[in-house]
């Protein structure tokens, strides 16, 4: 019914708001990872169980690969968690600053 499509309305524009979100964050860890030679695997979507029926935009952020040994080394060190860290938070701060100008 009603329910039903005005659910799927909401979730639509979450997606939208998540694909903004989740492409802010990738930017700003681009940015600070560049010098490393790391793939960029860029934004993709998939229904992670974990994120079916948030009611607000969300991502899930994968920094490496435990199993390769280079990743793996480079995030046990505090200068790439730090960089992880700030990449998040200026992606985040980014998309807030679009949506309140937004609004």
């Amino acid at each position: 019914g009603i329910n039903a499509i005005l659910a799927g309305m909401a979730q639509s524009a979450f997606m939208r708001q998540s694909e903004h979100l989740a492409s802010g964050v990738q930017t700003e860890m681009g940015k600070r990872l560049r010098s490393l030679n790391l793939k960029n695997r860029g934004v993709k979507q998939a229904g992670f169980w974990v994120m079916v029926g948030a009611s607000m935009p969300s991502i899930l952020v994968e920094i490496g690969f435990i199993t390769n040994k280079y990743e793996s080394r480079i995030m046990k060190t505090a200068s790439h968690q730090q960089k992880i860290a700030e990449g998040i938070f200026y992606g985040l701060e980014q998309y807030k600053r679009d949506h309140e100008n937004a609004i």
